[in-house]
């Protein structure tokens, strides 16, 4: 999902506009309800809500609702191994594809592919699982929250005396995938 940066705080300062963040499970938290127990929202993104918020305590506190950690083939493991669970009969729901993540075209291979899983429930049919080049790639960018990481322990390192940086140069896209 486009995550837009809300705040001008040190901590997303050096991100670029927007930051590309993975979602593995709907888990919302609402803003309002954050914003009422004191914490900044930094992040948000339609359709995946709050991402990356804070509450300055004795620490400063630093929450993400998705992943920034995620590489570009996390998500395509995760619905595989969902997959293999419906297989297997170890759940009962066939997963859904992530939103945002595959192509068109991946999708319809994808669509096939569960309808043959209903017509034929057996593990050994993983095998035909269409795969992706996102379940086989290793070249991986750094993640743009990387800077948030850096500018907190950063923060943390000189006892709170953060100071503004200039925003470098964008990074290229996270994987060069739209999580």
């Amino acid at each position: 999902f486009d995550h837009t940066i809300l705040s001008g705080h040190p901590l997303v300062q050096a991100l670029p506009e927007t930051v590309h963040v993975a979602h593995s499970r709907w888990n919302e938290v609402r803003r309002a309800d954050l914003e009422a127990s004191g914490y900044d929202i930094l992040t948000e993104a339609a359709g995946a809500g709050v991402d990356l918020f804070i509450k300055q305590s004795r620490n400063l506190l630093v929450f993400h609702q998705g992943h920034p950690e995620y590489d570009a083939g996390t998500l395509f493991r995760e619905y595989r191994r969902d997959i293999q669970r419906f297989l297997d009969r170890t759940s009962e729901t066939y997963p859904q594809a992530p939103k945002n993540y595959f192509e068109e075209a991946e999708i319809d291979l994808l669509h096939g592919f569960r309808e043959r899983a209903f017509a034929h429930r057996d593990e050994a049919l993983l095998g035909d699982l269409p795969v992706t080049r996102r379940a086989t790639n290793d070249n991986e960018a750094v993640s743009p929250m990387a800077g948030v990481y850096r500018a907190w322990l950063l923060r943390i390192a000189t006892k709170g005396k953060l100071t503004v940086v200039p925003r470098p140069a964008p990074l290229p896209r996270f994987g060069g995938i739209h999580p």
